[in-house]
């Protein structure tokens, strides 16, 4: 089993200030003609079933009371549907501002500066070896070019409240100006019934540090990115000595070369951190592993 990785480092230059999500703690709740959904929030396959065949979809979108703080959580179960018209088990997909199955409004404006996304994930699933929920997070630009990417996954059972933290990995520019939010409970190219993925207490946070490094004239590029294979560094000058050392999100060091190529074929989809020094400085930089 994959084990699930929690990244739990607060910075002091990490803060909540800024645009932040609409009923991020799942305490407004509206009713719907197939039941109950929290305000600011939709789960697509309800939405997308009971417009075609009103009604006949359990709901795998739940009010829980079994709340990390306030009085409810949202609560995803994938089920298989009473209705003899579906038989496929049905994987919620839970995304922020989803209105009516449609998805061109299921997203939200936000700071240029924004680093993460946290909240509280508590879950009972299913034993398998290809089971797993998911969170991802996907930053655009306002001309709809994607500019960065966040995800993490839950593998095993979590009893408890436990906080997790979503760095987001940023492209050739750095910041955005509107995210989208994807929950999913389980894994569609495997789906299981049974599920049930609680979430509480999801915010934002921006980086509203003061305390800006000159940089060196060196200038560094380092594609593809994201990589499924292997990712290279190039400089717009000659180096004498440069060090890459890569970590994962928890900071544990993987490798480290002075070669300009690093190979991620061996490692599982995720942010890991690529730190580069030449001479007395170092530079970092995100890599995500697809």
């Amino acid at each position: 089993m994959k084990k699930i990785i929690l990244s739990l480092i607060i910075l002091l230059s990490i803060s909540v200030k800024g645009q932040q999500i609409p009923n991020g703690n799942f305490e407004n709740w509206i009713q719907e003609t197939y039941g109950e959904e929290p305000a600011n929030w939709g789960e697509l396959s309800l939405q997308l079933y009971n417009s075609l065949f009103l009604g006949i979809l359990d709901s795998t979108i739940v009010k829980s009371s079994d709340a990390y703080s306030g009085a409810y959580a949202m609560e995803l179960r994938s089920k298989i549907p009473a209705s003899t018209l579906i038989s496929d088990t049905i994987i919620p997909v839970a995304m922020l501002n989803l209105k009516n199955e449609n998805l061109d409004s299921a997203n939200m404006s936000i700071d240029s500066n924004l680093l993460s996304l946290s909240g509280y994930v508590k879950q009972d699933i299913v034993n398998s070896s290809t089971n797993s929920t998911s969170i991802s997070v996907l930053v655009y630009s306002e001309s709809g070019d994607m500019t960065g990417v966040g995800a993490i996954e839950f593998d095993n059972n979590i009893p408890n409240y436990t906080l997790f933290n979503i760095p987001i990995l940023y492209f050739d520019s750095v910041g955005g100006d509107y995210l989208e939010i994807y929950i999913t409970a389980g894994n569609s190219d495997f789906p299981v019934a049974g599920n049930s993925l609680k979430l509480d207490g999801l915010f934002l946070n921006y980086d509203n540090s003061t305390n800006i490094l000159e940089e060196s004239s060196l200038k560094l590029k380092v594609f593809p990115n994201p990589t499924s294979h292997k990712i290279q560094i190039e400089s717009n000058s000659i180096v004498d000595v440069c060090v890459l050392r890569l970590y994962n999100i928890s900071g544990d060091l993987l490798q480290t070369t002075q070669s300009s190529t690093i190979n991620l074929e061996n490692y599982k989809t995720g942010i890991y951190l690529l730190k580069v020094t030449y001479g007395n400085s170092t530079k970092e930089f995100k890599i995500f592993k697809k």
